[in-house]
């Protein structure tokens, strides 16, 4: 029986499991064997190390750019790590000067750039379609070669990989001791759940109401010669926002509970990313709809997605992108879930939280740090907000 049992192999599970390995645990991961569906999967792969407001998560920002810095070379693998820029667009209607002031409160302010001076940074954008852009400097990963550096790393010290669809857990006088799969039973007496858009589905079977939620997600991707976009593209007003905060009203909590239903009209935010081998990603529409399994009109997602593009990004050829598609968890209290569930102290949260690509790296090894030593001034510091009724 390992001495950690890791639920979820994306980014987060995946840096955990390594940080817990690394501190001399036995660590067992279980993961889907559809890796494609995740968030991590389908991430622009933003690193948003400005993005700081309080001392503690400048601190922690300032701590993920680091680590990013020496990542390849811990891990012994590719990352796809770069330091690069991000333009935020203002459309045309919209107040630049009021929106630069919005972000004022981060660690570092945005510079306040004319449609013609953005596309100059950015060539494919049509100055025609904004008002303006803000610039920030920013960072970039690539999310599945990090995230399999580390699950590779994770191996290299002894870790265990299980590919099974974790079902119910398993419980021992009302104690959390391990998770049931559709074939076998996983033990452990630590659990730590990193699933995800899945992890609200896998708490409420516990009877406890997590402040975690999850959107569907809906991208493009495809293929564009090198150079196409040179930093990140993202509006400097993420219509995403508003959605989770009209999704989650108290009025609505009963309807998260019940299939087939659209708690708030679906949104688009379009933003735009390329990797080092051409890839692109173009998105994303978010919707909050109760399933986990929700259908969804794929043509007519693209359709809408290669509309807005065309606005914004006329000399994009996006004819030939896919549609893909993942949930996207997110909190609704302004904390970090991370740490152990007070009402179930076998059971863990590391998953949900946002900037969650920087943010990763340091938590995890705060948190394998508190688990070796049973201390982390950072754990202690989040313990403090962690309330899962």
């Amino acid at each position: 029986m390992p001495d950690w049992l890791v639920i979820g192999g994306g980014i987060t599970g995946a840096a955990l499991a390594y940080e817990l390995v690394h501190q001399g645990f036995s660590v067992a991961l279980i993961d889907s064997e559809t890796p494609e569906l995740t968030a991590t999967d389908c991430s622009y792969g933003g690193l948003a190390h400005w993005a700081g407001t309080t001392p503690l998560m400048r601190q922690l920002c300032q701590d993920g750019l680091t680590q990013y810095r020496h990542l390849t070379d811990e891990l012994t693998a590719e990352t796809g790590f770069r330091e690069t820029q991000l333009l935020l667009t203002i459309p045309i209607g919209a107040e630049p000067a009021a929106i630069a002031a919005q972000y004022e409160r981060f660690a570092i302010a945005p510079h306040l750039l004319s449609p013609q001076q953005a596309q100059e940074l950015e060539p494919i954008l049509n100055p025609d379609a904004i008002a303006a852009a803000l610039r920030l400097p920013h960072a970039h990963m690539h999310p599945t070669q990090t995230c399999q550096a580390y699950l590779q790393a994770f191996k290299r010290q002894g870790g265990r990989i299980v590919r099974d669809h974790v079902q119910q857990w398993l419980q021992k006088r009302g104690r959390i001791v391990g998770v049931q799969t559709p074939t076998q039973h996983y033990q452990s007496d630590r659990v730590v759940l990193c699933a995800g858009g899945w992890s609200r589905g896998l708490l409420t079977q516990l009877g406890l109401s997590p402040s975690i939620y999850f959107t569907h997600a809906e991208i493009l991707e495809g293929i564009a010669p090198p150079g196409t976009v040179q930093g990140m593209i993202m509006p400097a007003q993420l219509q995403r926002l508003a959605l989770e905060q009209a999704a989650t009203q108290p009025e609505q909590q009963a309807y998260w509970q019940e299939p087939g239903q659209q708690l708030a009209p679906s949104i688009l935010d379009l933003g735009l990313v390329q990797f080092a081998d051409g890839t692109v990603r173009l998105g994303q529409i978010s919707r909050t709809l109760s399933d986990l399994d929700a259908p969804i009109d794929a043509p007519a997602s693209a359709h809408r997605l290669r509309q807005a593009a065309a606005e914004l990004f006329p000399a994009l050829d996006t004819t030939n992108y896919r549609w893909r598609h993942c949930l996207v968890a997110f909190p609704t209290q302004p904390f970090l879930p991370v740490g152990a569930i007070p009402t179930q102290p076998s059971l863990h949260l590391f998953s949900g939280f946002g900037n969650a690509l920087l943010l990763t790296p340091p938590l995890a090894r705060h948190f394998a740090a508190w688990a070796a030593q049973g201390h982390d001034p950072v754990m202690a510091a989040l313990q403090t907000d962690l309330k899962i009724p």
